[in-house]
């Protein structure tokens, strides 16, 4: 029974110094930090950058889709913003005075990243024994349509209006201060 201990831990420091000596090897193998090269930096995409953010959406949907016998009952949240492209701003010189025009507000909204920003609360077939489970692609066209729902009453309240007079009363500061000069904005 003791050759057997004898044998068995034999093994063990046998198994131990090959995996010892093979990630020195490893290491030995791996380049040294000046031999590394790095290939340069290449621009892929240019997307605008200057957006004039006024007002920031967040609401809490509770929604109700129906698809044949099937149902489905839950909450999502929406997070978005109206924003102004300031790269479309368009700037005119009559005399003295700056005369500028914003391009139309554009309103984003897309569903929260926060955690259970998405929670179904119930799910049920009238019929009998049929299936009460939706697909993802049924499920995103239910949330799909809880956003488009959002955006109609956000325009309804009259949001962008809002938010494109603040838009005005800000860039008109901004400009009558850096320039020095009256500023018309429309």
């Amino acid at each position: 029974m003791r050759k057997l201990y004898v044998v068995f831990a034999g093994i063990v420091i046998l198994i131990i110094g090959i995996a010892g000596y093979m990630m020195w090897q490893r290491w030995q193998a791996s380049p040294a930090p000046e031999r590394v090269r790095y290939a340069p930096a290449k621009i892929s995409d240019i997307r605008s950058m200057v957006e004039l953010q006024t007002v920031s959406v967040w609401q809490e949907i509770p929604f109700k889709a129906t698809i044949g016998s099937r149902h489905l009952v839950g909450r999502v949240s929406v997070e978005g913003t109206i924003g102004f492209d300031l790269e479309k701003i368009t700037l005119e010189e009559q005399g003295d005075t700056l005369h500028v025009t914003l391009p139309p507000a554009t309103l984003t909204l897309r569903e929260s990243t926060r955690p259970d920003a998405y929670v179904i609360y119930d799910s049920w077939n009238d019929k009998l024994l049929g299936p009460a489970v939706f697909s993802a692609a049924e499920e995103n066209l239910a949330k799909a349509h809880v956003l488009e729902s959002v955006r109609r009453n956000i325009e309804k309240r009259g949001e962008p209006a809002k938010a494109r007079k603040s838009a005005l009363e800000s860039v008109a500061r901004l400009l009558s201060n850096a320039t020095g000069r009256p500023v018309m904005c429309k």
